[in-house]
């Protein structure tokens, strides 16, 4: 079993086997952005509010490109297996989990 304290080197090779449990796809709640220098720092929170616009915002975390949906993976749909944010086409069968937010409109 694990030892409780991180080696200073990597391993050399890989494990034996993949991960049984599938890491959780959830938004980073410590995660603050801003759109500008004068604006008011965002969260995913705020993402939710209009994610087709939002999650695609372009971000840099210490020099390391990217989106605002790789850190609010739940709310833009970026989790393994989901479809791009909206999907094109609906969907034929629901999903197996529900919303963690109300979207504001009807489903139907």
């Amino acid at each position: 079993g694990p030892s409780g304290v991180p080696s200073g080197e990597p391993t050399g090779s890989p494990t034996d086997g993949p991960t049984l449990e599938p890491t959780a796809c959830l938004d980073d709640y410590s995660f603050r952005f801003k759109t500008s220098a004068r604006a008011s720092s965002k969260d995913c929170d705020w993402v939710a509010l209009h994610p087709f616009g939002r999650c695609h915002i372009p971000i840099a975390v210490h020099g390391v490109r990217g989106t605002v949906g790789g850190f609010c993976r739940q709310t833009c749909n970026a989790c393994p297996g989901d479809t791009a944010f909206p999907s094109a086409y609906p969907t034929l069968v629901p999903t197996g989990r529900p919303s963690v937010r109300p979207s504001g409109a009807p489903s139907a």
